[in-house]
């Protein structure tokens, strides 16, 4: 049975003088494992957040990477020791060591830089979901666009409309040398609206798979870009598109 016993120290949530890592903590927590903190843009929320990397001491299994804050969830405790288990050596009383070490390290300030793994996970996330139904969601997301062009007005109309408009058709110049092909800037919260996802990480394997196609446009970090619609930047999902834009009032460029 593994030893949980470990001395805390004071701590000041701020990071000040008394912050320290218990004694024996990092001893205990990464017996069996490498564990980083990464501050990233994780698919799914917003903003940079701590992403915690498992690495296990055990065998060549993949790393496992989870927010931080997922630590904190007693809805999520169960399944990270499961999937822990399954990559290394891990057991309940384990949790308590790991949940107490990463707080100290977002604490301590003690980040790592990502080796190339992180995408790579997710890149991995997407070879488990099949092309057929990457194009169905593409497809869909054409269908929904071309059915729907007054809630995405071209970019040189300026039509964009705060709460009414859901994207954007990317046809101004600087847009078109950019991706070198026409595209649409779906605003994040609304992609979901137009295909039903069970959960976000299919939702990022899909994109990132249509990304392999040269149909989506992702940042290196995360399958959001930030665009500017209607003069604000907004968190988007960027597709390819062919088709040719409505005539709108107010376009003297179409």
């Amino acid at each position: 049975m593994m030893k949980t016993k470990f001395q805390r120290a004071d701590v000041n949530e701020s990071g000040g003088a008394k912050a320290q890592m218990p004694k024996g903590l990092k001893e205990l927590a990464e017996e069996y494992w490498d564990i980083s903190l990464l501050l990233k843009e994780h698919h799914g929320l917003d903003g940079k957040t701590y992403v915690v990397k498992m690495q296990s001491k055990c065998g060549q299994t993949d790393p496992l990477f989870f927010p931080a804050g997922e630590l904190e969830n007693s809805k999520q405790e169960k399944r990270i020791i499961e999937e822990l288990a399954n990559r290394g050596g891990f057991g309940s009383d384990m949790f308590e060591p790991l949940k107490e070490f990463v707080k100290f390290k977002k604490i301590l300030g003690e980040t790592s830089e990502d080796d190339g793994s992180y995408k790579r996970y997710f890149l991995g996330q997407a070879e488990t979901v099949g092309g057929e139904e990457s194009m169905k969601m593409y497809e869909r997301v054409v269908e929904h666009v071309m059915d729907n062009k007054t809630v995405f007005p071209t970019k040189t109309s300026n039509n964009y409309c705060e709460g009414y408009s859901k994207g954007q058709i990317l046809d101004d110049e600087k847009s078109l040398r950019k991706y070198k092909c026409q595209t649409v800037a779906i605003v994040a919260a609304h992609l979901n609206d137009i295909y039903r996802f069970r959960n976000t990480k299919v939702m990022n394997a899909l994109l990132l798979k249509l990304e392999s196609k040269g149909l989506v446009f992702t940042n290196t970090d995360e399958t959001r870009k930030q665009v500017t619609l209607g003069g604000k930047v907004q968190k988007c999902y960027v597709f390819k598109i062919d088709f040719e834009p409505p005539v709108e009032s107010g376009d003297s460029n179409v």
